[in-house]
């Protein structure tokens, strides 16, 4: 898996490689300059040379080294399919154009910092995400609220998100017309389990807090389950 960091956010990069690590206790972590990953061919980066055949967790900070962007472009499919986990820190305009040429790829993530350009989006956008919940559009969902942890606050998401199993609960519900049939659909086909999911839901911030890990995870898990 890739997962492409802005590069103001090492400390989150740190906190998923530290959360990565309490799951898999025998994964190897390895820290890796750039000349590093310039200097090793894509062989020596993807097999595994741990003990055992452990998975490994790679951190690499690309800084203006033109080789070493090429090769991260290049390859980053390859990196997206391995068992390995790769996270590298990249400056904002690199990670835009990563954005645009591999948002289609499951297993490439990008993380935005939530300050980028923040006054200029309308929170008013957050909502698209209820639409690909609704539409049971998980791929879509999941690389959306990616794009949403990336520019906005997280309880802003996390608001949201409330506001939308409060309405699919609520028969009720005051939606627009055209939307009313998602509800309906999506409340009917989520009926046993809504209740059970809601609860779930509720506990998450508490969660986060108890187990140190950031809310924003957590919830992305809790999303992808949602969608089963």
């Amino acid at each position: 898996m890739l997962v492409l960091f802005d590069k103001s956010l090492s400390d989150k990069a740190d906190e998923l490689i530290k959360s990565k690590l309490s799951k898999e206790p025998f994964a190897l972590y390895l820290s890796l300059s750039e000349s590093d990953f310039e200097s090793k061919n894509l062989d020596e980066l993807l097999s595994s040379q741990a003990l055992f055949k452990r998975n490994y967790i790679i951190k690499i900070n690309l800084e203006k080294n033109k080789n070493t962007q090429e090769k991260l472009a290049k390859h980053a499919p390859d990196f997206a399919k391995s068992e390995h986990l790769f996270l590298f820190l990249l400056e904002d305009k690199l990670l835009d154009e990563f954005e645009i040429k591999y948002s289609e790829f499951k297993n490439i993530k990008i993380i935005k910092s939530k300050h980028r350009n923040i006054e200029k989006k309308d929170n008013f956008e957050i909502f698209k995400l209820h639409d690909y919940i609704l539409q049971g559009k998980a791929k879509e969902a999941w690389m959306f609220y990616n794009y949403l942890v990336g520019n906005y606050d997280i309880n802003q998401i996390y608001a949201s998100l409330y506001t939308l199993l409060d309405k699919l609960q609520d028969k009720d519900r005051k939606v627009p017309a055209f939307k009313a049939k998602l509800y309906e659909n999506f409340a009917s086909k989520k009926d046993k389990s809504l209740k059970k999911d809601q609860d779930l839901f509720l506990r998450l911030p508490s969660k986060a807090r108890a187990l140190n890990i950031k809310l924003e995870l957590l919830l992305e898990s809790w999303i992808l389950r949602f969608l089963k």
